[in-house]
């Protein structure tokens, strides 16, 4: 039975809510993804911001006020592996690319993408700092054409990159939203009109 996974904004000031919290399909808690007690002190959740279960079936968290992105076994929820580097600060979203299976990471106050190969920990420069017009990096999602779409939240924009170069478009996809964009998802068209329908 499929359930939600949901986080919210705990900070340092309520840290119970500093996990990924566990809904069933009628909205009732069932718990917590991850076994806190699996997690010594200073590996402590302190943001946890964009989520995602990789092609090896554990879950990657961006833990956006550690710098880092945490990995947890899929099933036990306990901690893996932490990956950390000097080029990724506040992690907000991420995602896995095809067919390397490398994820993906905004580097929002460094207006960056970084790439991390999750097996052996090696993280590199995706998206330079700035290319494209890039400010504060939010979400990220690949598009039909197999490029990289990505929130640009203080710029207003959606750009788009080439997934292994990290080559930016010469024009945004998207320029002048009226909103800060944070994250973004490609919904087939009969998904997108059921739901719009259901909101008019």
């Amino acid at each position: 039975m499929p359930v939600w996974y949901i986080t919210f904004h705990g900070g340092d000031n309520d840290r119970a809510w500093n996990n990924i919290h566990v809904y069933d399909l009628d909205g009732q808690p069932r718990g917590k993804a991850h076994a806190t007690h699996s997690l010594p002190k200073e590996l402590a959740l302190r943001e946890p911001r964009g989520f995602t279960f990789g092609p090896d079936g554990d879950l990657y968290v961006a833990d956006r006020d550690s710098d880092s992105v945490k990995r947890y076994h899929g099933q036990s929820g306990a901690l893996q592996r932490e990956y950390r580097h000097h080029h990724l600060k506040t992690p907000v979203h991420l995602t896995f690319r095809q067919p390397d299976g490398a994820l993906q990471v905004g580097s929002r106050d460094r207006d960056a993408i970084v790439a991390i190969a999750t097996e052996t920990g090696e993280i590199t420069t995706l998206v330079k700092s700035g290319a494209g017009g890039l400010r504060a990096p939010a979400g990220m999602a690949f598009g039909p054409d197999g490029k990289l779409y990505v929130s640009s939240r203080e710029s207003k924009q959606m750009l788009r990159f080439n997934p292994t170069s990290g080559e930016p478009d010469d024009a945004p996809f998207i320029n002048g939203l009226e909103d800060y964009p944070e994250f973004i998802a490609l919904v087939e068209t009969s998904q997108a009109s059921a739901s719009q329908s259901s909101h008019r």
